[in-house]
C-alpha cells in the first residue's frame, strides 16, 4: 500500500511540474528574452539561422558554397517590440503536429522568457497547424526583419560587368550571384551590366559556359567561382577570365 501511495505521489509530482509552462501567465514585458530561428534546406545541406538576446545577436547563413556569419545590435526596446509580435500572435497557443516526412524544408522558432522555452516547429516532421500558419508566417517575418533592419547600414550597392574574355565566348553564358541565376545569355541576349545589394561585404559567382542548345538540358563546358569576402573600394565589379580563373580586373 505505501508503495502504490508513493508512485502515486510521484506521478501527480511530475504532472504538476510538467504543467507550469501551461499554467504561467505569459508576461508582456518579461526580464529575459532570447529568440532563435532555424531555416532548414530540407535535402540541402544549405541552412539559416538567427539568434537575437539582450546580450548578442548573430545570423549565420550557409549555402553549400561558404558559411557567413553577421553580427549585429538589437536595442533592450527593439526586441521588446519583437516579443510583442510573439504576444500579439498567441504564440503559447500555436500547435504544430507530426507526418512521417523527415527532410523537408521549413523553419523552426525557439523563444525563451524568464528561463522557460517555447518551440514553434514547422520544418522536417513537424508541420504547424493550418489555422495559426499567418500567426506563426507573421513572427517568422518580423524576425528577419529585425536582422535586416539592423544591417541595412551595412549593404553597399555596387553595378557588376562582365569582360569581353567572358562574354566574347561561343558558348552559352550564364551568371550567378549567391547561387540564384541573374543572366542566361540564351534567354537575354547581350549582356547588360547588372545593379546588385551585396550584405555583409560577401558575394559569391559563378560564370557557366554551356554549349548552345534549344533543350532545357544543356551540357556545362566549363564552370568558374570567386568568393569575394571583402569588396573592393570601387562600386564597379568586373569579372574576368584569366589563365582559366575567375578574377576581378
Amino acid at each position: 500500500m505505501f508503495k502504490i501511495i508513493t508512485f502515486g505521489l510521484v506521478i501527480l509530482f511530475l504532472i504538476g511540474f510538467n504543467s507550469c509552462k501551461y499554467l504561467y501567465k505569459i508576461p508582456k514585458n518579461p526580464k529575459s528574452i532570447s529568440i532563435e530561428w532555424h531555416k532548414s534546406g530540407g535535402m540541402l545541406p544549405s541552412y539559416s539561422k538567427v539568434y537575437i538576446s539582450n546580450d548578442s545577436c548573430i545570423w549565420i547563413n550557409y549555402n553549400e558554397i561558404s558559411l557567413h556569419r553577421t553580427v549585429f545590435e538589437l536595442s533592450q526596446s527593439e526586441i521588446l517590440d519583437l516579443y510583442s509580435t510573439f504576444y500579439n500572435n498567441n504564440f503559447t497557443k500555436i500547435k504544430y503536429f507530426k507526418q512521417e516526412v523527415q527532410d523537408r524544408a521549413g523553419s523552426d522558432i525557439y523563444i525563451t522568457i524568464d528561463n522557460i522555452t517555447y518551440q514553434l516547429l514547422n520544418s522536417g516532421s513537424h508541420v504547424i497547424q493550418d489555422k495559426f500558419t499567418t500567426n506563426y508566417k507573421v513572427i517568422e517575418q518580423a524576425i528577419i526583419q529585425k536582422y535586416e533592419d539592423a544591417n541595412k547600414g551595412k549593404n553597399k550597392d555596387v553595378k557588376i560587368d562582365l569582360s569581353p574574355s567572358i562574354t566574347d565566348s561561343k558558348y552559352n553564358v550564364v551568371l550567378y550571384i549567391d547561387r540564384k541565376e541573374v543572366y542566361n545569355e540564351q534567354k537575354s541576349g547581350e549582356f547588360i551590366p547588372i545593379d546588385h545589394t551585396i550584405q555583409n561585404e560577401v558575394i559569391h559567382f559563378k560564370i557557366l559556359l554551356m554549349k548552345k542548345s534549344t533543350s532545357p538540358f544543356q551540357t556545362v563546358i566549363s564552370k568558374y567561382e570567386l568568393t569575394l569576402n571583402k569588396l573592393p573600394s570601387n562600386k564597379d565589379i568586373i569579372l574576368i577570365l584569366d589563365d582559366g580563373n575567375l578574377i576581378l580586373k
